[in-house]
């Protein structure tokens, strides 16, 4: 929560008017090749914020429908044109379920998410 948010800079000594504090909603992602099907070894973090809220927590939600871990599900995310209320386009991220992941890329995301959720 921002209150949290605000305690916190507080507490480490910092100036709370020196940041601005918006909401986050953040996922831990793999990639995969497209082309040779090699997962990358590196881990990397989705911030989604403002516009990209919506789409996050759409995205966990369709999470949740498929069951299984978090992490069992292959998804391809690409850029989609959408609208805000007041009519404006623009471009945001679109993501689809393109089914499961193979034995040996669960092994290794399961190797992942359990070194991070210590």
């Amino acid at each position: 929560s921002q209150a949290d948010a605000l305690r916190h800079l507080e507490t480490q000594g910092f100036n709370p008017e020196d940041y601005e504090i918006t909401q986050t909603q953040s996922h831990l992602l793999l990639k995969k090749d497209a082309e040779t099907g090699v997962v990358e070894s590196t881990p990397f973090l989705l911030d989604c914020t403002s516009s990209k809220l919506r789409v996050s927590r759409e995205w966990n939600t369709q999470i949740a429908r498929l069951g299984g871990d978090r992490f069992s599900a292959l998804w391809k995310m690409t850029s989609a044109q959408t609208a805000n209320k007041a009519g404006q386009k623009f471009h945001n991220i679109s993501v689809t379920n393109i089914g499961w992941i193979t034995d040996t890329d669960y092994t290794f995301a399961k190797k992942i998410y359990e070194s991070v959720s210590k």
